[in-house]
Formats: C-alpha cells, structure tokens, sequence
C-alpha cells in the first residue's frame, strides 16, 4: 500500500519522515516498544500551536515517572498515508536525544501497527505498509506467535547462558531500542540467579528510556531461539531497575534494534505472527559498546 524512506540510525533505530498538521517534515522514530498510538514532544506540540489537556503520569524504561499531556485534533500524514484526526500523547523527548545524536520530534507506537502489517527492511532503508486482509508473505523467513497485550507486541524465546540449563521467557519486541540485543527484566534475571554468572562486572547506563538512565550488568549468552533461528554468542544485559519498565515481571525483557537489524521484520498482528527474514547482516557479530560502559568487581 504504501512503501516510506527510512532512515536507520544507531544500530537499529528507524526514523520517518512525518507531517503534522501540514507541518515541515519532520522525524518519527518507529517504535514498537512505545505503547501509546502516537507521541509528539512537547516543544513541537507547542510550536505547532496545540492545547494541551489532562496531564497524567507513566511509566517506560528507566526509573522514573514520565509526564504526558494530550492534544487533540492532530493529522499526521506520511507520504501516502494519512491518518484521520486523533489525540495525540505529548511528552519531552529531551532526555532521548543526546543518545540518538539527532531531535525526534515523535514516536508512531501502537497506533501505526495496529492498523497495517508493517513491514521493516533494515537493509533497503525501506519501511512497507500493507492492508492486513490483502497481505500473504511469500519469503524463506521464520514465523514467530505473536501476542499483543496492552498495546505492546511479545514472542517467546529461548535463552541459553554458558554453563546453564536453556531457559523460556516472554520478550517484548522493540524497535525503538537501537544499539540493544537483549535486555532481561530484573525480576526474571533475579529468578534465575543469572548474576551468579559473571566474575567482573561491567556496568552499562548508555540506554535512556522515557523514564530516564537504566541500569544495566552486560553479558553474553551461549545461544538464543527464535523458533526455528538460532543465534549464537549474542550479547544482552541484566536490568538493575528498581522501577519502571525493565522491573516488570508482567514479561521478562526486550528485544531491540541490534538483533532486529539483522533481519527483514514484518509485524503481521490481525493473524498473530511476526516474520523475521535473515538478511545479509545476520552473521555479523555481536559486540559491546564499552565506551561509555563502568566496571565494577
């Protein structure tokens, strides 16, 4: 139906260009792992002109509450696609954008992805949407069930640690998260004793989410499925979070951008299937970053 330049930044992010209210083009990050149907920031809300009503409290990744507002009566267009007017969540973006290296001016979560099957070709910097009852995927790509819960998209995977018996989990999958593999909720990495595994540790604060810096402990898995994919040797991080989203025990961590990356993703909800593609970064390898990473005995 439609076919959207994207453009792919930071290991995974995914950035689109966006109209509101006939507005200048402006950037929108596609993020899965956003919930809400569609976020503005609060300086575009306000130089656009938007009222802004009943203010409330959330909570994302990180530690902290996040303030949002709403606006209503906003169109948001993307080339070929335009959506009929809505409200909006506003909240500030601030914190995000020292890492992204760039001003977002929103976010397309839910909203988006429940309306059509969606369609992310990492390697063409191509973002496909597709009319549900119209689509049939014809490629060598792996099927995964895919559930939606509160506005959010999980699969279940299998993890196994070096030296360790393979264990199960629910993983929300989240493209907003660039440069991230997997990240494992606190409580399931407490369950599981997983900190007993390293010897040093290396502290990571480099990811913000809306609700400010998390904390994370980097390690190293000996294997990942997906279905029928398996990945060796992929990083992911043990949550420290005390609070917020990566402190839930509703589900037991993400998958982000990093992994994501590697593949033709198509989020398929109205048949309850995600389709991951191998493309021809699936075998690189997995790396830290450990340049703003802090070490701890």
């Amino acid at each position: 139906m439609a076919s959207l330049p994207a453009e792919i930044f930071l290991h995974g992010g995914i950035l689109l260009q966006t109209r509101v209210n006939n507005s200048e083009p402006l950037s929108f990050v596609l993020d899965s792992g956003g919930g809400s149907g569609f976020i503005l920031d609060t300086r575009r809300a306000r130089a656009l002109g938007l009222e802004l009503h009943s203010r409330d409290t959330f909570t994302g990744a990180g530690e902290n509450g996040v303030e949002v507002a709403f606006a209503n009566n906003v169109r948001i267009t993307l080339p070929g696609v335009e959506f009929p007017s809505r409200t909006v969540a506003v909240i500030s973006l601030n914190f995000l954008e020292p890492f992204a290296g760039r001003t977002l001016d929103g976010l397309f979560g839910y909203g988006l992805f429940s309306r059509y099957v969606v369609e992310i070709d990492y390697a063409a910097h191509v973002v496909n949407l597709y009319e549900s009852q119209d689509y049939q995927y014809s490629g060598s790509g792996v099927f995964l069930p895919l559930t939606v819960e509160g506005e959010h998209f999980f699969v279940p995977a299998r993890i196994t640690m070096p030296g360790r018996d393979r264990i199960e989990g629910k993983f929300l999958i989240d493209t907003g998260a660039p440069m991230t593999t997997i990240i494992l909720n606190r409580p399931f990495v407490e369950r599981h004793n997983l900190l007993t595994l390293n010897g040093r540790r290396v502290l990571d604060r480099s990811f913000p989410g809306l609700g400010g810096e998390t904390k994370q402990i980097l390690a190293r898995a000996a294997e990942l499925q997906l279905g029928d994919l398996v990945i060796r040797q992929p990083t992911l991080s043990f949550s420290q979070d005390a609070r917020g989203a990566l402190a839930s025990s509703e589900f037991d961590g993400i998958i982000g951008g990093e992994l994501l990356r590697r593949f033709k993703v198509i989020f398929d909800p109205a048949h309850r299937q995600l389709i991951l593609e191998p493309n021809a970064h699936f075998t690189e390898p997995y790396e830290h970053n450990y340049e703003r990473h802090q070490f701890k005995s």
